[in-house]
């Protein structure tokens, strides 16, 4: 060795001959944590040109947009906790609220005519106009529960952008036929309010615990001290509306806000593509709105294991994701998002992260995978990809109505045709591996081995050859 300079390394001799190269092993036993070659198999991307789309349609009661059935849609499950039923107090139809499990968090039936924003009353703004006082509010209604659930409804008013008070009633004890409920608000209102927030809901632990199973009907509803009642208020349900839902095969988007995942014809292969937008939501921590950006994934998280689920069959070391994308921010600071979450057996081993620069037209982004340069890094088996149309980072408002266009998705060994193999085919030769050829100058060196220590020292020290 260079290190060895003792004395007694003196006169050490090193023969060698017939070099070649032998196949890779990755279970050798003296060097486990040698260095491991690329691996590239060909790997396709599922529905990465967003070209195959599931649909699903719901109905709900008209002017109640924010519900249960919504909610399950874009979560990709089919379970529907609001229901119009025939069983009905007045005319044609009642509402019907279910609790029973379903693919979203919510496990109760509800709807709303305004968005619940996680269930804060302070920001219940807007609703049917109105004009007058109201008192109360009476109608009927049928539960299955007596003791360890009950019915809820929801009455909020509004002035000038500003809530004035929301009141929540429980309709209590089990009511085999309609029965009629007749609430007196209270407090009462000290002023005239110029809009009204109504909702139910099938349970009043709306915070988690709905008893399951049990089951609320509405019907014949009124809103006591009006003249007239409010437009829309469609209170004895005979309205109803279908709503049709898409959602990408083999993809998963966290954002129920509307208008923060679309399905767009603005693509650049094939027909779809798709657009997530940054919206404002409730700051859980304190008092506001901020930005929370949309995103989709091809995994899901596992709530009960706490870990990351899903995602494409990948097994590669060496590899690039590509994918077409487009990016308007709404603010210059803003960045969109791609996360690589690299599986092994359920479990995280590795992520990548690139941030995406503002574009108004497609551009091609690559982001190279080279896991086979960490040796100590076990082969992944699957992988997870995540686009955000905001960094997580960015929460203030300003940031809302980023825009981030997501298209063509695949992997560059997609296209990868591995050489046929031939077993009796011999591994690559070493030039002169077994120094049968030589030259001479004013000293002799093996062909194709120009670098010695005679060619170095020699010259200019007299020695006797050291390379024979």
């Amino acid at each position: 060795l260079w290190s060895d300079t003792e004395v007694a390394s003196a006169n050490s001799l090193f023969r060698v001959d017939a070099i070649s190269l032998l196949d890779y092993s990755d279970e050798n036993p003296e060097e486990p944590h040698g260095p491991q070659p690329p691996i590239t198999e060909t790997t396709l991307f599922p529905n990465g040109g967003f070209e195959t789309w599931d649909e699903f349609s719901y109905e709900y009661p008209t002017n109640y947009g924010f519900n249960a059935n919504m909610l399950e849609a874009l979560s990709g499950g089919q379970t529907m906790n609001v229901q119009k039923t025939t069983n009905a107090q007045h005319g044609n139809y009642a509402l019907k609220l279910i609790n029973q499990s379903t693919s979203s968090d919510f496990d109760f039936g509800f709807i709303m005519n305004v968005n619940g924003n996680d269930g804060d009353p302070s920001t219940w703004l807007g609703g049917f106009p109105i004009q007058g006082r109201p008192t109360g509010i009476s109608g009927y209604y049928q539960y299955s529960e007596s003791t360890r659930d009950s019915g809820m409804i929801i009455v909020g008013f509004n002035k000038n952008g500003q809530v004035l008070h929301t009141y929540m009633l429980p309709l209590k004890g089990q009511m085999t036929s309609f029965t009629p409920f007749d609430f007196t608000f209270d407090p009462p209102l000290a002023e005239d309010p110029d809009s009204m927030v109504l909702g139910f809901s099938s349970t009043s632990h709306m915070e988690g615990g709905a008893w399951p199973g049990c089951e609320l009907l509405i019907d014949n509803l009124s809103i006591k001290g009006l003249t007239t009642q409010p437009v829309g208020m469609n209170g004895d349900f005979e309205a109803w509306q279908t709503e049709t839902r898409v959602s990408p095969n083999g993809w998963s988007y966290n954002q129920w806000q509307e208008g923060s995942f679309t399905r767009t014809n603005e693509a650049t292969e094939g027909q779809w593509a798709v657009c997530l937008t940054t919206t404002l939501e409730e700051n859980d921590q304190e008092e506001g709105l901020i930005a929370v950006g949309s995103s989709i994934t091809n995994g899901y998280w596992d709530d009960e294991f706490d870990k990351q689920r899903g995602g494409v069959a990948f097994s590669n070391t060496k590899d690039t994701l590509i994918f077409q994308y487009k990016y308007l921010p709404a603010n210059t600071d803003d960045r969109g998002m791609v996360v690589l979450d690299f599986m092994r057996d359920g479990e995280s081993i590795w992520n990548l992260t690139m941030g995406l620069k503002a574009t108004p037209t497609y551009q091609k982004a690559q982001l190279p995978i080279n896991l086979y340069q960490y040796t100590w890094m076990p082969r992944p088996d699957s992988l997870v990809v995540t686009f955000r149309s905001s960094h997580w980072e960015n929460s203030d408002t300003v940031f809302a109505g980023s825009r981030l266009w997501i298209d063509d998705i695949h992997f560059t060994s997609e296209f990868y045709l591995p050489p046929p193999y031939n077993p009796n085919a011999p591994n690559p030769p070493v030039p002169n591996g077994s120094f049968e050829a030589w030259k001479t100058t004013n000293y002799v060196t093996p062909v194709n081995y120009p670098y010695t220590t005679d060619k170095q020292m020699q010259p200019w020290l007299g020695l006797d050859p050291f390379v024979e």
